[in-house]
């Protein structure tokens, strides 16, 4: 197992026959925009079932970026294009459409203020679309080429201008703009910003004094960090994805693979072997997945697997790489946000600092982390349980996972059925389908843990 591992399984590269012009996701399904036939479609495929027919839209004109702004009632998929912005409901079929300059580049949503940000000559055109109107511009001194919009509404746009380019910082709620002028020569082809560190990540080709990669800049000084990051060619995506408690940048060439690059330490640490990478990448940031186009049929989901660290050494102790293969989703947080853990077939592995690394039946995990359940309360099984202690034990004749305040276990009834026993109810007696299971518990609860 490498150091870092992207596991690409047959279950997790859904794959379709189209030209990725645009890529979008949310949380629900995943957005293609490409010429298809006479003219351009949107693609719709649900996450649940992306291995089925999409639902496929004809748009107008020629957009060529697509920004998704999740909403109660279904996305709202805005397409740039032809100088106009149009909005897409794919539920009712509804467009609208702002008419913009011809120069209009670089797209945008703001997802916490439910806002369209479209890049124009000196300005960021601000539309709200659950108003159906453009709001006042942000003046920005000069031709924006990329808009991003992190987690938090900062906005971060790469100008363009005669000389030199630079990069304008945005914060939420505010028209000032916060200018970082970038080193004399440096023409990125594509930027990244990090809200964690502060830093901007500059995709450059490369020069009679440095190779291609990227370029770090400390947003607060303006000033640049250390020398290139080097990738095997000019990166023409930067996507960041933050698994667990690690951020890393996602630099994409095409035709060649993936860098992976370590925030903190800025540093790749990675390489994905992918010569049919295509020029389009996004991030689901909460179910930790990349996204990215394959020039020759559609898109790709690619769930990474950190390696290096406890979950990937305590899976590369237990059993080979093929049989843990692919992960089910990216490494997150557990839920009181102490340690890291990330699904897979054989179960949820939990990294823990006390306990070591531990593996969770399937069952007991999505209890554990899902359900309100058995666990008596209102709580979630997690709050009342804390973390797991240990691996969940399998006898002959039930499942038993040993948490921080307490256990759950599977019973072997007539129909198998699982309880959570939070610890202040370590003495109660347990009446399952009519059957008294007080001794079964009273066993378990006086193993050695």
């Amino acid at each position: 197992m490498t150091l870092f591992d992207s596991i690409l399984g047959t279950d997790a590269i859904p794959s379709w026959q189209v030209e990725v012009t645009g890529l979008a996701v949310d949380d629900r399904a995943v957005y293609l925009l490409g010429p298809v036939g006479g003219g351009p479609e949107l693609w719709i495929f649900d996450k649940p079932c992306a291995t089925t027919i999409p639902r496929r839209r004809a748009v107008d004109g020629r957009p060529t970026e697509i920004s998704v702004l999740p909403g109660p009632d279904g996305s709202l998929a805005a397409l740039l294009g032809d100088g106009q912005l149009r909005i897409h409901e794919p539920m009712s079929d509804r467009v609208t459409t702002y008419p913009l300059s011809a120069d209009a580049r670089g797209l945008a949503a703001d997802i916490d203020r439910r806002l369209f940000y479209v890049g124009l000559t000196n300005e960021i055109a601000v539309v709200d679309p659950d108003a159906g109107r453009r709001l006042c511009g942000i003046a920005v001194p000069g031709r924006p080429v990329q808009l991003v919009c992190t987690e938090d509404g900062t906005l971060a746009v790469l100008l363009e201008g005669e000389d030199d380019q630079a990069v304008a910082m945005l914060e939420p709620n505010t028209t000032q703009v916060e200018l970082i002028d970038l080193p004399k020569g440096c023409r990125p082809r594509t930027l990244g910003y990090d809200i964690g560190s502060g830093l901007i990540f500059l995709a450059v080709d490369a020069n009679a004094a440095e190779p291609a990669g990227i370029v770090v800049i400390d947003r607060d000084s303006g000033r640049r960090v250390g020398g290139v990051i080097e990738t095997s060619g000019p990166p023409t995506t930067l996507t960041l994805l933050r698994p667990g408690s690690r951020t890393h940048l996602y630099a994409g060439v095409p035709g060649v693979g993936l860098e992976v690059v370590d925030v903190a330490r800025r540093a790749v640490v990675g390489r994905l072997a992918a010569p049919w990478l295509g020029p389009r990448a996004a991030a689901d940031q909460n179910a930790g997945e990349l996204y990215v186009a394959d020039r020759f049929s559609g898109v790709r989901r690619i769930v990474p697997l950190i390696g290096g660290g406890p979950i990937a050494q305590h899976l590369t102790q237990i059993t080979a790489t093929e049989q843990i293969a692919p992960p089910l989703s990216g490494p997150r947080t557990t839920p009181d946000g102490s340690t890291e853990m990330q699904n897979f077939d054989i179960g949820t592995v939990v990294a823990s600092t006390d306990a070591g690394t531990v593996i969770l039946d399937p069952t007991h995990a999505e209890l554990w982390l899902n359900a309100t359940g058995p666990a008596v309360g209102t709580a979630s099984a997690a709050d009342q349980l804390g973390n797991p202690v240990g691996d969940t034990i399998a006898e002959a004749d039930h499942l038993v996972t040993y948490f921080e305040r307490g256990l759950m276990v599977t019973m072997p009834l007539a129909t198998s059925t699982t309880v959570a026993v939070p610890e202040p109810l370590f003495e109660a007696n347990f009446q399952i389908d009519g059957l008294d299971v007080a001794g079964e518990l009273e066993f378990l609860l006086g193993r050695e843990r």
